[in-house]
């Protein structure tokens, strides 16, 4: 299941870089979350597909030439954890931080990602100084 794991987990991020959210669908269980920080614009939980698509296009809708670059991924029977390099602009601004995001999966399903941000408070001050507001929650 390890292998298994990590190939959804890689092929996730190559899909959300393509943009390809019916490609996703298939590997998000309907009882899926995400919970954002609090602290950043997107923060809150996001369910299900919708959720998901909402979570994405809002991430990268704020951010301008945003890209997460994978460093590397870890997997056990369960989860995935992937060190990444978070890399984008707000407004003037650019920014690269790692993160790190767990992923939860069960059955081949991702039910759960945690995202695990080196520092929330440099992307919460950029948004501020770009005078975005943290968002509606989904």
């Amino acid at each position: 299941m390890r292998d298994v794991n990590l190939r959804i987990v890689q092929t996730m991020y190559q899909l959300g870089a393509a943009g390809d959210f019916e490609g996703l669908k298939q590997y998000l269980a309907p009882d899926f979350f995400c919970v954002e920080a609090e602290s950043l614009p997107y923060g809150g939980t996001y369910h299900g597909f919708d959720g998901y698509v909402k979570l994405f296009t809002t991430i990268f809708g704020l951010w301008e030439d945003a890209e997460a670059e994978i460093e590397s991924l870890i997997a056990d029977q369960n989860s995935v954890a992937a060190r990444v390099v978070l890399k984008g602009r707000v407004g003037d601004e650019r920014f690269s931080m790692p993160l790190c995001e767990v992923w939860d999966l069960r059955d081949g399903k991702i039910v759960k990602v945690t995202p695990y941000y080196f520092d929330t408070k440099v992307l919460a001050d950029l948004f501020e100084r770009k005078g975005q507001r943290k968002q509606s929650r989904a």
